[in-house]
């Protein structure tokens, strides 16, 4: 399944996306939750706008989220509006909802403090995800010196007790991929310059699917 994220159709209006990826003949939209907030979107008045599409969409959730940091009031912030994303994902009925994992705020030192703060907050997620029916998902993050999900036996750990609300996004450049577990799909990226789509495509589906560059619907888990 071939999605296109709405930051490569920037300066159009919501309808205007919608139009433009269903005449260029792909699939969805991962629509940027900071971007429908700079809109002024209300997911109610989107929701209509999904039920008469052909479209699938799914949704990136807020930036500069730290679910697990230092800082208690930056912590209950990130799991305010997280929460919030949810409750928009629940009603726009979106594939799924994307979260960045945590990262490291202050010193290698607190590490392990931090990966298991960011292990209680997946869990209060998935509570709210669940009671939500929202599918939430987490993508490995790129190695960096802050990174504290960067290898899959991190990211395994981090949702291996959840419910089936909380799922992995492999990446086919990423090889640690390849050992993710609970994989929703593999994302590939790809520019497209179509028409009013200007930006990357990401494709899902599985990475044997992926590698051959054949792109079947995104598997449900």
């Amino acid at each position: 399944m071939k999605y296109v994220t709405s930051v490569a159709l920037w300066g159009l209006t919501t309808d205007e996306m919608v139009e433009a990826v269903e005449r260029e003949q792909m699939d969805g939209i991962i629509w940027s939750y900071e971007q429908l907030k700079q809109l002024h979107e209300r997911p109610e008045c989107m929701k209509r706008q999904h039920e008469s599409s052909s479209l699938r969409f799914a949704l990136d959730g807020p930036s500069d989220l730290n679910l697990c940091a230092v800082n208690e009031t930056i912590r209950r912030h990130s799991m305010k509006e997280a929460k919030r994303a949810i409750e928009w994902a629940r009603t726009l009925g979106v594939d799924w909802l994307r979260f960045d994992a945590g990262k490291e705020s202050m010193t290698p030192a607190l590490r392990q403090w931090q990966r298991r703060t960011m292990q209680q907050a997946v869990y209060e997620l998935d509570v709210a995800a669940s009671r939500a029916g929202v599918v939430i998902a987490f993508g490995l993050q790129l190695p960096s010196p802050d990174a504290l999900f960067a290898r899959a036996e991190r990211l395994n750990g981090l949702v291996k007790h959840c419910s089936s609300h909380v799922v992995t996004i492999a990446n086919r450049s990423n090889d640690e991929s390849r050992r993710l577990e609970r994989v929703i799909g593999t994302e590939v990226g790809e520019r497209i310059e179509r028409g009013d789509v200007r930006g990357d495509a990401l494709f899902y589906g599985t990475w044997e699917a992926c590698q051959k560059e054949a792109w079947p619907l995104m598997p449900n888990g």
